[in-house]
């Protein structure tokens, strides 16, 4: 299964005859490096399924999609990684398998919900408390959304735009219309 993220794109109208240099100096970038360990640390501390990060450097019709980040690997791994993403509402859980849940009261999450200007991407693994529980449903109060898609682009921005100008730069003086 694959979850396509919001890619971070390059508009180059006129300059196709530089793209695929610009293409290949970003595929060998330590942007892209960099990207996908920020991607990791968000499942760093889990426990069991895990998606794993896949960036792509590719050309669209009219722009460039420079890192196009994938999530790959099991489909619960996957869901994980979205429900804690985008954030769920409030349901509620049944037991199926057996007659009751059972379940400790207290958690205290690995991660924060986004704020505005935070960078934060560190997740680890949470911790439960309190006595156990049985009962045949209980009320989900519902996820708060980390928003690490928008955290990673909004990091990442910055060094983005400079590896892409080195890149755009390289590649005109290889074509040899380079201004003095």
């Amino acid at each position: 299964m694959t979850v396509r993220f919001d890619p971070i794109i390059a508009d180059v109208k006129g300059a196709r005859k530089i793209v695929p240099t610009v293409l290949s100096s970003m595929r060998k970038s330590k942007f892209k490096k960099t990207l996908k360990k920020d991607a990791a640390k968000t499942v760093k501390g889990w426990q069991g399924a895990k998606p794993h990060f896949v960036l792509l450097v590719r050309e669209g019709k009219r722009q460039i999609y420079i890192f196009t980040l994938y999530l790959r690997g099991s489909k619960k791994g996957i869901d994980k990684w979205n429900w804690l993403d985008r954030g769920t509402p409030a349901h509620t859980i049944r037991a199926k398998r057996k007659p009751y849940l059972v379940f400790q009261p207290g958690y205290v999450a690995g991660s924060r919900p986004y704020t505005p200007g935070s960078r934060r991407l560190v997740s680890h693994r949470g911790r439960r408390f309190g006595p156990y529980r049985r009962k045949k449903q209980v009320e989900h109060p519902g996820i708060k959304a980390r928003e690490w898609r928008k955290v990673l682009k909004e990091k990442n921005k910055g060094p983005f735009n400079t590896q892409l100008k080195a890149a755009i730069k390289d590649a005109v003086e290889r074509s040899g219309h380079a201004i003095k």
